[in-house]
């Protein structure tokens, strides 16, 4: 008689354990699919900015989707690391771009620095020369200096206090 008491409360337990079990399992099923949809909304959203060529503004986009991408829950480890696997290569086709798209600049920065540098070379040149047309070959010199486009930002300052202590 005992044996059968104890044996159904025992039962009786495990089955009320199995069952919130069952029951957390199946909201936690639920969760991660809400997460894997808004994961995958994101997605869309990402790759519909992708061939966008407002870097500035696009850049911030991405940025804010991807700050957004942390907040959201867990999802399934395999499909987690799939989601972010498209989601991270949208983000980096247009960083890629953007990236491509500024190297072109910032070559020309630097070429236009080494303009910029010889042409405060033969500024002395000029002055150690001292010839009769000295001041005509400064007025070349400058008209040159000024047509010469930007230079990287970080140089500017330097290379412009140069050009005028030899000016």
């Amino acid at each position: 008689k005992m044996n059968v008491k104890i044996f159904e409360r025992f039962r009786t337990t495990c089955d009320a354990f199995f069952t919130e079990k069952a029951a957390y399992y199946k909201k936690l099923k639920e969760t991660y699919a809400q997460n894997a949809e808004k994961k995958r909304a994101i997605i869309e959203r990402a790759k519909a900015l992708v061939d966008s060529t407002e870097w500035k503004s696009t850049g911030d986009k991405l940025i804010g989707l991807q700050k957004e991408w942390k907040t959201i829950g867990q999802v399934p480890k395999r499909l987690g690391d799939q989601l972010w696997a498209e989601f991270l290569g949208a983000c980096n086709k247009f960083f890629d771009a953007r990236n491509a798209a500024n190297a072109g600049v910032h070559n020309e920065e630097r070429t236009n620095l080494d303009k910029k540098k010889a042409v405060i070379e033969k500024l002395k040149a000029v002055l150690e020369a001292a010839a009769d047309d000295a001041q005509q070959q400064v007025q070349q010199l400058v008209e040159e200096y000024n047509a010469v486009g930007h230079v990287p930002y970080k140089e500017k300052d330097k290379v412009y206090e140069e050009y005028h202590a030899v000016l």
